[in-house]
């Protein structure tokens, strides 16, 4: 229902198509089936359904005591594992994929700037999914994460905060699309901590705002492709820098 809501409020702000990034349930999907079918209002949505991570990453759930022995849906270890769950998401319908290559800001436990997946990973997920003619997009805000995605043929970069001059010739050089969402950091430091967000997420997305802001200029003057880029869900959906909406919601 949320989804159905926030689906008539982006296209109400403007956009007429989007990508949905990592959806538990395949909600993604649903969704964009029921505004194909007119059954309700909303942009055309490019879904990816669960997004792939390894054991205790990024798209892992960290929350929970190891007594419930809970794993999130996309959690795929090795090459094997990789090759199943892309298949696993083409079979519900996916229109592309999504892994996560570092760790995040929103995620207990990891490190934004450290690689997560073995170049060799990468590469089985790129080739099987590029197999099934599904774009990928990667997660990564370390500079290693995103050259092994680079080199492994990914389509887009996603958030790139630590994104270095090496990997900003090699996007160049592939065409590589890299998104990056810099009002979010704004937001998260503003409404936050009265949001619930943990003190270890607020000191990360302090310590990947500026820099990532400074990668962003850099890549302007390279003339890398950036898409408009907006991580909504991180703040609330169709809302824009200085207005004051009547809900929150953090991820």
């Amino acid at each position: 229902m949320l989804g159905a809501a926030n689906a008539r409020k982006t296209l109400l702000a403007g956009f007429t198509a989007i990508r949905d990034v990592g959806s538990a349930g395949y909600g993604d999907v649903a969704l964009r089936d029921g505004i194909n079918a007119g059954e309700i209002p909303g942009p055309r949505i490019f879904a990816s359904g669960p997004a792939l991570g390894i054991t205790g990453g990024h798209c892992d759930e960290n929350n929970l005591a190891p007594e419930y022995r809970f794993s999130a849906e996309g959690v795929a270890d090795g090459p094997d594992a990789v090759r199943a769950m892309i298949r696993r998401n083409v079979k519900f319908g996916v229109n592309h994929i999504k892994f996560c290559g570092t760790g995040g800001v929103f995620s207990k436990g990891t490190d934004p700037g450290a690689p997560q997946y073995s170049q060799e990973e990468v590469n089985v997920l790129i080739a099987e999914a590029h197999d099934h003619k599904r774009r990928v997009a990667v997660h990564a805000h370390g500079a290693e994460g995103i050259k092994r995605a680079i080199r492994a043929g990914v389509d887009t970069v996603e958030h790139a905060s630590y994104i270095d001059d090496e990997a900003l010739r090699m996007a160049r050089a592939a065409g590589t699309f890299v998104n990056m969402d810099i009002y979010n950091g704004d937001y998260t430091e503003a409404e936050g901590k009265k949001n619930g967000v943990p003190e270890e997420s607020m000191r990360k997305n302090r310590e990947t705002t500026d820099i990532q802001r400074e990668n962003f200029a850099k890549a302007v003057r390279m003339g890398i492709k950036l898409p408009f880029a907006s991580d909504s869900g991180v703040y609330p959906t169709a809302t824009t820098p200085g207005s004051s909406p009547s809900w929150s919601a953090t991820a």
